[in-house]
């Protein structure tokens, strides 16, 4: 589980910076690109509290393949289909 925290962080905090800084460096969000910048800060406070990987909605753990396209999820795929 540390190392697929360890790469989720590093994941997000790439994305984290491409999000502030864009291709052309810092330019104003979209509405889209703020909530994006939420989720991977909600996905960041997950990995300091130690519950990433886990479901917010069921706690069941997240599938790997998932994460590793989406490492900002909160939720399974079950919830995510559901919710």
């Amino acid at each position: 589980m540390r190392r697929m925290e360890a790469a989720a962080r590093e994941a997000l905090m790439r994305r984290r910076q491409a999000l502030l800084h864009g291709e052309e460096g810092v330019h104003t969000l979209s509405a889209a690109e703020r909530a994006e910048l939420r989720r991977v800060a909600d996905a960041l406070a997950r990995i300091q509290r130690g519950s990433y990987g886990r479901c917010a909605h069921c706690g069941a753990v997240i599938q790997g393949e998932r994460l590793e396209r989406t490492p900002w999820t909160p939720t399974c795929t079950g919830c995510a289909t559901t919710h």
